[in-house]
């Protein structure tokens, strides 16, 4: 809200915001629909959804994109379905709209870097992962698609709160510390959390070949 606020201060009398939620804040689903028309997967997806989310449906904001190429749209899809609680968007908006004229769209962090690569070409089988301050998130690109979003519990934060505890600093100094390489006391156990990270990405990967969602 601090940033927001020093956005606020230069006055924008014009112009539309875009902003975006993590995926982890999100109810992320890959499903199957019966057919591939975007107009008859809007009208039904809902219903698919409402067995397994953890909110009531009428309470959600649902979006998707396919994860199949489009060929016939009578023939069965595969999707990545996002659900967000409507309560959970109006909080953003109104976060926003103190500052900015208008709210247009509301992303996902980290998906229109995936959506580029896919628009630019790439179909060999990747995995984009962009780490953050709080979490990470991981994009798995295949075919000319993205396939499977997943969300991590790791980010620079985590090295930061390794940083503190072992040195006994405010989580400020910490930060200083790790921006300017100067963290050799914690360098192992930081260490040991980037290989965790490591270990979680390639179950993830492990867990989409047997499923038959990466090659």
């Amino acid at each position: 809200e601090e940033a927001l606020n020093e956005i606020g201060e230069r006055n924008l009398v014009s112009g539309a915001c875009i902003t975006s939620i993590h995926p982890h804040r999100l109810s992320l689903r890959n499903i199957s629909m019966p057919f591939r028309d975007e107009r008859k997967i809007r009208q039904t997806i809902a219903f698919e959804l409402e067995p397994v989310i953890p909110f009531a449906i009428e309470e959600a904001v649902i979006d998707f994109i396919a994860a199949t190429d489009a060929q016939d749209p009578q023939a069965p899809a595969a999707v990545i379905a996002a659900v967000a609680p409507k309560a959970a968007v109006r909080e953003r908006i109104q976060l926003i709209e103190k500052h900015v004229p208008e709210v247009s769209v509301i992303d996902m962090d980290a998906f229109p870097l995936a959506a580029r690569l896919v628009k630019a070409g790439l179909s060999d089988c990747a995995l984009l992962v962009d780490i953050g301050a709080e979490k990470s998130a991981g994009f798995l690109l295949d075919g000319g698609r993205i396939r499977s979003i997943r969300s991590y519990d790791f980010g620079g934060d985590t090295l930061t709160r390794i940083i503190a505890d072992m040195e006994g600093i405010s989580p400020a100094e910490a930060e200083q510390k790790k921006t300017a390489g100067d963290f050799l006391p914690a360098k192992e156990a930081m260490e040991k959390a980037c290989g965790d990270f490591a270990c979680e990405i390639k179950a993830t990967l492990d867990m989409l070949q047997r499923s038959g969602q990466a090659a």
